[in-house]
């Protein structure tokens, strides 16, 4: 009879194990492609809002932003005009080159950007402070 009741015990316990991993790889499944969407949705959004814009900075000086590839964009300020490109960030969108860095938070007329010095890598000084004024279309 003990026999019989561990027997049984150890095809249930097995039965339970076998069943639990199937379950768990379809949840997991299910979530990385609802992320992948998330993600897919957000780029096309990202992209959608961007392009040519125009921004006043407090000293005055306007910037203009031009995409310059997928990855790259043309900042105009005054005669000078630099391509910079898209360096991780926490927040924002960060565009490096040209010994430059420009950052900027949210998008459309209203959003910030600025400008600073490239300190090796890293933010520098500010150079300019800016509000973005208008989307060229």
């Amino acid at each position: 009879m003990k026999f019989r009741f561990l027997a049984l015990l150890i095809v249930f316990i097995a039965a339970g194990c076998a069943t639990t991993p199937a379950e768990n790889t379809e949840s997991t499944e299910q979530t990385e492609s609802t992320d992948e969407n998330v993600e897919s949705t957000e780029s096309a959004e990202a992209e959608a809002e961007f392009g040519p814009a125009t921004y006043e900075c407090k000293s005055g000086t306007i910037i203009k932003t031009t995409p310059a590839g997928e990855e790259t964009i043309s900042l105009e300020m005054g005669s000078d005009t630099n391509t910079l490109t898209l360096a991780v960030s926490a927040s924002g969108a960060r565009y490096v080159g040209d010994g430059l860095v420009w950052w900027t938070k949210g998008s459309g007329v209203g959003s910030e950007g600025t400008l600073f010095f490239d300190d090796v890598g890293n933010t520098g000084d500010i150079i300019e402070s800016c509000v973005q004024t208008t989307i060229v279309e």
